[in-house]
This record gives structure tokens, C-alpha cells and sequence, in this order.
């Protein structure tokens, strides 16, 4: 398994509590919405993004490029934290780009790994 790989299982737990935190955001005040919005950001891109281009570049960039991550990453930053439902959809949008490029990885990773064991 390769670092890249062993990286990102230990950002499993942190990656799935931003859909916990897109759905608490509309009951959320504009004060504690920009906190925890704040962190979410922060997180993807001090540990995610740059797992992503890790494994990008161990891949030779043969699966989803981060591009998008970091679009909705740069979307939830010029949010206004007072519209709690474009908080909470921005969430989940990054949320989504972040899972398909990591599931992405695990099949070009399962595909490499059974190639090789054949």
C-alpha cells in the first residue's frame, strides 16, 4: 500500500464529518456558521488538497485531478455565513468533490494492487 494510500485512510474520519457539519449549518448562528466553516476550510487545505496532489503525483495524474475540491473550497470562502442553506449546499458540494476523487484513488489503487497480484 502506498503512502499516498495509508495517508488518506487516516483522513477518513476527519473527511466525513463535513456532510455532519453541512447539515447542522442552517441552525447554526452567522457567527458559529463562519467558525466551523472556517475549520472545514482550513482541514481541505492543509490535509486534503495535498494528499490529493500526492496521489495525483504517484499516479502520474491517471485519475480525477483536485481541481474541483479547491473550486468549492474557494466557493465556501466567499460565502456569506449568514445564508445557513448555501452554507449547508457548499458543504455538501465539497464534501462530494472531495469523496469522488478519494474513491477515484481507492479503485485506481484496487486496479494497481490486482494487476500486480495477478
Amino acid at each position: 500500500m502506498s503512502d499516498a494510500f495509508t495517508s488518506y485512510v487516516g483522513l477518513i474520519h476527519d473527511i466525513e464529518h463535513i456532510p455532519l457539519v453541512a447539515k447542522e449549518a442552517p441552525r447554526l448562528s452567522p457567527q458559529e456558521r463562519g467558525l466551523v466553516t472556517a475549520r472545514v476550510l482550513d482541514f481541505v487545505r492543509e490535509q486534503v488538497v495535498p494528499q490529493a496532489e500526492r496521489e495525483e503525483e504517484a499516479a502520474d495524474g491517471l485519475f480525477y485531478e483536485h481541481g474541483l475540491i479547491t473550486r468549492r473550497a474557494e466557493e465556501l470562502a466567499r460565502v456569506d455565513v449568514s445564508d445557513g442553506v448555501r452554507v449547508e449546499m457548499l458543504l455538501y458540494e465539497l464534501h462530494g468533490a472531495i469523496a469522488r476523487h478519494f474513491a477515484e484513488a481507492e479503485l485506481m489503487v484496487s486496479s494497481l494492487w490486482e494487476d500486480g497480484a495477478a
